[in-house]
Protein backbone atom coordinates (compact mmCIF):
# COMPACT_ATOMS: atom_id res chain seq x y z
CA UNK A 1 0.00 0.00 0.00
CA UNK A 2 1.68 3.59 -0.92
CA UNK A 3 1.60 6.10 1.59
CA UNK A 4 -0.98 8.07 -0.33
CA UNK A 5 -3.49 5.20 -0.02
CA UNK A 6 -2.98 4.87 3.37
CA UNK A 7 -2.44 8.78 4.47
CA UNK A 8 -5.97 8.88 2.29
CA UNK A 9 -7.62 6.43 4.07
CA UNK A 10 -6.73 8.17 7.24
CA UNK A 11 -7.91 11.74 6.23
CA UNK A 12 -11.49 10.20 4.93
CA UNK A 13 -11.57 8.69 8.55
CA UNK A 14 -10.97 12.32 10.04
CA UNK A 15 -13.21 14.22 7.75
CA UNK A 16 -15.52 11.87 9.19
CA UNK A 17 -14.42 12.78 12.92
CA UNK A 18 -14.57 16.21 12.45
CA UNK A 19 -18.37 15.99 10.63
CA UNK A 20 -19.19 14.15 13.77
CA UNK A 21 -17.50 16.69 16.18
CA UNK A 22 -19.50 19.29 14.20
CA UNK A 23 -23.30 18.11 15.55
CA UNK A 24 -21.85 16.60 18.66
CA UNK A 25 -22.97 18.40 22.31
CA UNK A 26 -21.11 16.98 25.34
CA UNK A 27 -22.49 16.42 28.73
CA UNK A 28 -21.96 18.21 31.62
CA UNK A 29 -21.63 15.06 33.99
CA UNK A 30 -18.24 13.40 35.09
CA UNK A 31 -16.98 11.13 33.47
CA UNK A 32 -18.42 11.64 30.12
CA UNK A 33 -17.66 15.22 29.87
CA UNK A 34 -13.73 14.19 29.93
CA UNK A 35 -14.16 11.31 28.00
CA UNK A 36 -15.87 13.59 24.93
CA UNK A 37 -12.90 15.91 25.83
CA UNK A 38 -10.06 12.83 25.33
CA UNK A 39 -11.83 12.28 22.01
CA UNK A 40 -11.93 15.87 20.75
CA UNK A 41 -7.77 15.48 21.40
CA UNK A 42 -7.42 12.07 19.99
CA UNK A 43 -8.98 13.82 16.42
CA UNK A 44 -6.47 16.70 16.90
CA UNK A 45 -3.67 14.21 17.12
CA UNK A 46 -5.05 12.11 14.20
CA UNK A 47 -4.81 15.10 12.43
CA UNK A 48 -1.32 16.04 13.39
CA UNK A 49 -0.07 12.96 12.59
CA UNK A 50 -1.36 12.54 9.29
CA UNK A 51 0.03 16.69 8.58
CA UNK A 52 3.13 14.84 9.53
CA UNK A 53 2.63 12.17 7.35
CA UNK A 54 2.21 14.01 4.13
CA UNK A 55 5.30 16.10 4.51
CA UNK A 56 7.48 13.21 4.92
CA UNK A 57 7.75 12.97 9.07
CA UNK A 58 5.54 9.96 9.34
CA UNK A 59 7.74 8.64 12.18
CA UNK A 60 7.59 11.76 13.88
CA UNK A 61 3.82 11.72 13.87
CA UNK A 62 4.46 8.16 16.29
CA UNK A 63 4.74 11.02 18.78
CA UNK A 64 1.21 11.78 18.30
CA UNK A 65 0.09 8.20 17.96
CA UNK A 66 1.21 7.07 21.13
CA UNK A 67 -0.88 9.57 22.35
CA UNK A 68 -3.81 9.19 20.90
CA UNK A 69 -3.51 4.99 22.52
CA UNK A 70 -2.71 7.08 25.93
CA UNK A 71 -6.25 9.03 25.16
CA UNK A 72 -8.32 5.99 24.04
CA UNK A 73 -6.95 4.00 27.49
CA UNK A 74 -7.95 7.05 29.66
CA UNK A 75 -11.48 7.28 28.03
CA UNK A 76 -11.84 3.55 28.75
CA UNK A 77 -10.86 3.42 31.92
CA UNK A 78 -13.32 6.49 32.66
CA UNK A 79 -15.97 4.47 31.64
CA UNK A 80 -14.80 1.71 34.01
CA UNK A 81 -13.80 2.92 36.98
CA UNK A 82 -15.52 6.03 38.71
CA UNK A 83 -12.89 7.51 40.49
CA UNK A 84 -10.35 7.33 37.78
CA UNK A 85 -11.33 11.25 37.74
CA UNK A 86 -8.72 11.04 40.67
CA UNK A 87 -6.07 8.82 39.27
CA UNK A 88 -5.51 11.33 36.35
CA UNK A 89 -5.50 14.53 39.00
CA UNK A 90 -2.94 12.63 40.83
CA UNK A 91 -0.64 11.50 37.41
CA UNK A 92 -0.91 15.85 36.79
CA UNK A 93 0.33 16.95 39.97
CA UNK A 94 2.58 13.93 40.39
CA UNK A 95 4.33 15.21 37.39
CA UNK A 96 3.79 19.32 38.21
CA UNK A 97 5.54 18.27 41.55
CA UNK A 98 8.17 16.66 39.86
CA UNK A 99 8.91 19.64 37.66
CA UNK A 100 9.17 22.51 40.78
CA UNK A 101 11.19 20.04 42.87
CA UNK A 102 13.70 19.55 39.92
CA UNK A 103 13.24 23.88 39.40
CA UNK A 104 14.43 23.88 43.12
CA UNK A 105 17.64 22.22 42.83
CA UNK A 106 18.82 24.84 40.14
CA UNK A 107 21.37 26.94 42.32
CA UNK A 108 21.44 30.02 39.97
CA UNK A 109 17.55 30.39 40.26
CA UNK A 110 16.82 34.21 41.94
CA UNK A 111 15.52 34.22 44.99
CA UNK A 112 11.90 36.14 44.22
CA UNK A 113 11.63 33.22 41.81
CA UNK A 114 12.51 30.31 43.93
CA UNK A 115 10.58 31.44 46.48
CA UNK A 116 7.21 31.76 43.96
CA UNK A 117 8.01 28.16 42.70
CA UNK A 118 8.62 26.99 46.51
CA UNK A 119 5.39 28.34 46.69
CA UNK A 120 3.65 26.67 43.98
CA UNK A 121 5.56 23.64 45.08
CA UNK A 122 4.10 24.10 48.33
CA UNK A 123 -0.29 24.27 47.10
CA UNK A 124 0.68 21.09 44.46
CA UNK A 125 2.24 18.88 47.31
CA UNK A 126 -0.70 19.50 49.75
CA UNK A 127 -3.16 17.86 46.84
CA UNK A 128 -0.90 15.34 46.15
CA UNK A 129 -0.23 14.22 49.37
CA UNK A 130 -4.52 14.33 50.13
CA UNK A 131 -4.67 12.06 47.28
CA UNK A 132 -1.76 10.06 48.61
CA UNK A 133 -3.48 9.80 51.53
CA UNK A 134 -6.40 8.44 50.12
CA UNK A 135 -4.83 5.20 48.35
CA UNK A 136 -3.42 7.01 44.53
CA UNK A 137 -0.09 5.73 43.81
CA UNK A 138 1.81 6.53 40.74
CA UNK A 139 1.21 3.57 38.06
CA UNK A 140 2.65 2.19 34.70
CA UNK A 141 0.63 2.78 31.98
CA UNK A 142 1.64 -0.76 30.76
CA UNK A 143 -0.23 -2.26 33.18
CA UNK A 144 -3.28 -0.57 32.44
CA UNK A 145 -3.40 -1.76 28.74
CA UNK A 146 -4.84 -5.48 29.75
CA UNK A 147 -7.81 -3.66 32.04
CA UNK A 148 -8.93 -0.47 29.43
CA UNK A 149 -9.34 -3.97 26.85
CA UNK A 150 -6.41 -2.60 24.88
CA UNK A 151 -3.95 -5.99 25.57
CA UNK A 152 -3.26 -6.00 21.92
CA UNK A 153 -1.74 -2.44 21.74
CA UNK A 154 1.02 -3.30 23.90
CA UNK A 155 3.55 -4.01 21.83
CA UNK A 156 2.82 -1.54 19.38
CA UNK A 157 2.47 1.36 22.14
CA UNK A 158 6.00 0.37 22.80
CA UNK A 159 7.13 0.49 19.28
CA UNK A 160 5.59 4.13 19.34
CA UNK A 161 7.13 4.99 22.60
CA UNK A 162 10.97 4.13 21.03
CA UNK A 163 9.84 6.10 18.15
CA UNK A 164 8.75 9.12 20.18
CA UNK A 165 11.79 9.20 22.30
CA UNK A 166 14.84 8.92 19.58
CA UNK A 167 16.16 5.91 20.54
CA UNK A 168 18.69 3.97 17.74
CA UNK A 169 16.00 2.07 15.89
CA UNK A 170 14.28 5.53 15.87
CA UNK A 171 17.67 7.77 14.51
CA UNK A 172 18.07 5.17 11.97
CA UNK A 173 15.31 4.39 10.20
CA UNK A 174 14.79 8.32 9.53
CA UNK A 175 18.46 9.26 8.89
CA UNK A 176 20.76 5.88 8.13
CA UNK A 177 21.00 5.84 4.26
CA UNK A 178 22.96 3.47 2.32
CA UNK A 179 25.98 6.10 1.63
CA UNK A 180 25.18 9.51 3.63
CA UNK A 181 22.83 10.12 6.58
CA UNK A 182 19.14 11.15 5.37
CA UNK A 183 16.97 14.12 5.94
CA UNK A 184 13.07 13.63 5.91
CA UNK A 185 14.48 9.99 4.42
CA UNK A 186 11.12 8.17 2.65
CA UNK A 187 9.41 6.15 5.52
CA UNK A 188 9.62 2.50 5.24
CA UNK A 189 6.41 1.09 3.72
CA UNK A 190 5.45 -1.31 6.64
CA UNK A 191 6.44 0.93 9.53
CA UNK A 192 4.56 4.18 8.26
CA UNK A 193 1.60 1.41 7.78
CA UNK A 194 2.33 -0.11 11.39
CA UNK A 195 1.90 3.73 12.80
CA UNK A 196 -1.14 4.79 10.62
CA UNK A 197 -2.69 1.58 11.05
CA UNK A 198 -2.81 2.27 14.73
CA UNK A 199 -4.03 5.61 14.76
CA UNK A 200 -6.80 4.74 12.17
CA UNK A 201 -7.74 1.60 15.09
CA UNK A 202 -8.00 4.25 17.78
CA UNK A 203 -9.75 6.82 15.88
CA UNK A 204 -12.34 4.51 15.42
CA UNK A 205 -12.29 2.74 18.71
CA UNK A 206 -12.55 6.10 20.49
CA UNK A 207 -15.69 7.31 18.50
CA UNK A 208 -17.81 3.73 19.11
CA UNK A 209 -18.75 4.88 22.78
CA UNK A 210 -19.27 8.31 21.60
CA UNK A 211 -22.88 6.85 20.86
CA UNK A 212 -23.95 6.54 24.27
CA UNK A 213 -22.38 8.97 26.63
CA UNK A 214 -23.33 12.36 24.21
CA UNK A 215 -26.06 13.69 21.79
CA UNK A 216 -26.16 14.95 18.39
CA UNK A 217 -28.37 18.00 17.08
CA UNK A 218 -29.09 15.82 14.23
CA UNK A 219 -31.00 12.63 14.03
CA UNK A 220 -29.07 10.16 12.43
CA UNK A 221 -26.06 11.75 12.17
CA UNK A 222 -23.85 10.01 14.63
CA UNK A 223 -24.76 6.64 12.80
CA UNK A 224 -23.88 8.09 9.34
CA UNK A 225 -20.36 9.24 10.48
CA UNK A 226 -19.64 6.58 12.11
CA UNK A 227 -20.71 4.27 9.28
CA UNK A 228 -18.10 6.39 7.22
CA UNK A 229 -15.32 5.51 9.17
CA UNK A 230 -15.89 2.22 9.06
CA UNK A 231 -16.50 1.78 5.24
CA UNK A 232 -13.13 3.92 4.57
CA UNK A 233 -11.51 1.45 7.91
CA UNK A 234 -13.15 -1.49 6.30
CA UNK A 235 -11.58 -0.75 2.50
CA UNK A 236 -8.43 -0.15 4.27
CA UNK A 237 -8.29 -3.56 6.10
CA UNK A 238 -9.60 -5.13 2.78
CA UNK A 239 -6.37 -3.59 0.74
CA UNK A 240 -3.77 -5.24 3.11
CA UNK A 241 -5.49 -8.69 3.73
CA UNK A 242 -6.26 -8.14 7.63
Amino acid sequence: MTDTTLLGTAESILKSAQELISKMRAPATTPERPRVALYLTITEQFEAAIRLGRVGMGTHGAVHVRSMLEALLSMNLLAQRPGFTDQMRFDKLKGEKKLYESLLTNPNIPAADRASVQTRLDVCKAEYDALFAQGLRPRRITEDFSPAGLADFIGPYTVLCGLSHNDLFALAARHQGDQVMTYKAVVDDDLMQSIYSVAMTVMVSATEPLATITRFTVDGHYDRCFQDMNNAWGAFLQSVGA
